[in-house]
């Protein structure tokens, strides 16, 4: 999808997004559409939180958060007079000028010979045409993708810098600005009314966007609770160092307790199963209790004895925990800010199979997942040397192994080789992703085995797990509903 107003990481999938400059640059980009919003103080206290925190964060990345903050921050400044923290450069008028001329050279996909940036009245009338003939005959112009959509978002953009500064009578501009309100999801539209300078006091700062998007008569105190709460998280994150993990979130809870959170979180969702391919089956004698649950009958111990014995492996003992309670579950709900899953992701005892290594081939342990480490590390694949947990699912497959000591060897040796060979900055680089992923390196040294998740093209997906109870309390955490705060909300097309 492209970029839409305000709809970025919600207050709690910053806690747990794993890089942190990424972090960074979603808040920014949410303190320019606070901005844009009118919300001046909201947006100014979370360029002044970024600052505070700007530092390489982790070193092995060589950024600093201050770098991601969008250069259309500097007319909020302008347009209200205030100072940006020490860290963010006060441009002066020369400055804006030259940004502005930069900025308005960004917009993309215009009519050929058309000057948006210091065009004249031929040029605003000859882009009036191309958005009236690129109006004419498609239907999804105003969706949130696409190319055409994306044309239309630049085109009114650059119309509206030509009619403010052609200084064309309000009613002009507003009749520009209420067609671009009335689209403010559509693919790329409020990134590129951003880049327009004159519209930030004439449009944003005085509340005039805020009030032409739908929102209610206390839309501006909405927006300003909303903003607290993404301040807040991101106050949290970058405190922490890094993410927040599932296994910390839940370490107070037993077992069976976690387990009763996951129920909890998945019935209220059981007849949306058949929208997912799932199903729900009242009739199922496996399941627990009084059916209303995704529990079932705990696994004999014939039972799990029968799979070990077809794997040819042991299962570890926190997954017998596991089966002792419940022969895997139903499926379960996932949540995300603005929509639900359901994926089966524990399953009965029965359907754990070893890893067929023809399939597998393209598939390895990283222990360092879903990072750039500064060395080349060549890690072992997974074939032929993992218990499978998992249901296929095309390119939406969770892929996950419990892997055994020979390959979580192999890759141990693969790291520590790396390190001998970096050099004394890599080596720290290195030893910020161990703590990141394992804790310390010590940790990482007395695993005998461990768990480790892969999805298709999905690099925070890639995880290493070091027991089971980690695993489920991923599956625990994933599942927890968040109420969606954001007075904004995205249209579903």
């Amino acid at each position: 999808m492209g970029v839409s107003l305000l709809q970025y990481d919600s207050p709690r999938s910053i806690l747990f997004k794993r890089d942190t400059v990424t972090i960074a640059s979603s808040a920014a980009r949410v303190a320019v559409d606070l901005g844009m919003l009118g919300c001046v103080e909201e947006a100014h206290s979370l360029i002044t939180l970024l600052t505070e925190h700007s530092n390489p964060s982790p070193p092995y990345q060589n950024l600093i958060l201050t770098r991601g903050i969008p250069d259309a921050i500097h007319f909020l400044y302008e347009a209200t007079g205030q100072n940006p923290p020490p860290a963010v450069e006060k441009l002066d008028n020369a400055g804006l000028d030259s940004l502005e001329q930069e900025l308005n050279e960004r917009l993309p996909y215009l009519a050929d010979g058309v000057d948006v940036v210091n065009g004249n009245e031929k040029d605003y009338e000859s882009l009036q045409k191309w958005i009236q003939e690129l109006e004419a005959g498609d239907p999804w112009l105003d969706a949130t993708t696409g190319f055409s959509a994306m044309r239309l978002s630049s085109g009114l953009a650059g119309l509206l810098n030509l009619a403010l500064h052609l200084q064309k009578p309000s009613i002009v501009t507003n009749q520009i600005m209420s067609r671009i309100a009335g689209r403010i999801h559509a693919n790329q539209q409020s990134e590129y009314l951003g880049l327009i300078r004159p519209a930030w006091r004439k449009y944003f700062v005085s509340g005039w966007l805020r009030e032409n998007i739908g929102l209610s008569a206390d839309g501006k105190e909405q927006l300003r609770e909303y903003a607290g709460l993404i301040q807040d998280a991101t106050k949290k994150r970058l405190e922490l160092g890094g993410p927040l993990k599932p296994v910390d979130e839940f370490r107070d809870m037993s077992m069976q307790e976690m387990l009763a959170e996951l129920d909890r979180n998945t019935v209220p969702y059981k007849d949306t199963f058949e929208e997912f391919g799932k199903q729900w089956n009242d009739d199922d004698d496996e399941v627990a209790g009084n059916k209303n649950t995704i529990l079932r009958k705990p696994a004999t111990p014939a039972q799990i004895a029968a799979a070990e014995k077809t794997i040819g492996r042991p299962l570890p003992n926190d997954l017998k925990e596991f089966y002792a309670i419940t022969n895997g579950t139903r499926p379960v709900v996932e949540h995300y800010p603005s929509f639900h899953n359901v994926q089966e992701r524990l399953l009965p005892v029965g359907r754990l199979f070893w890893e067929d290594e023809e399939y597998m081939h393209d598939y390895w342990l990283d222990l360092l997942p879903g990072t750039k480490p500064p060395v080349e590390i060549e890690w072992p694949g997974i074939e032929g040397g993992a218990i499978a947990m998992y249901e296929h699912d095309g390119q939406g497959t969770d892929y996950v192994w419990y892997v055994n000591e020979e390959v979580l060897s192999k890759a141990r040796k693969s790291l520590e080789d790396a390190y001998e060979a970096a050099t004394v900055e890599e080596k720290k680089c290195l030893d910020d992703l161990v703590r990141l992923h394992h804790g310390s390196w010590e940790t990482l040294r007395g695993l005998k085995q461990c768990w480790y998740q892969q999805s298709w093209g999905d690099p925070d997906s890639m995880i290493v797990f070091h027991d089971f109870r980690a695993f489920l309390s991923l599956v625990v955490s994933t599942s927890v509903p968040e109420e969606n705060k954001n007075p904004i909300k995205r249209p579903k097309y």
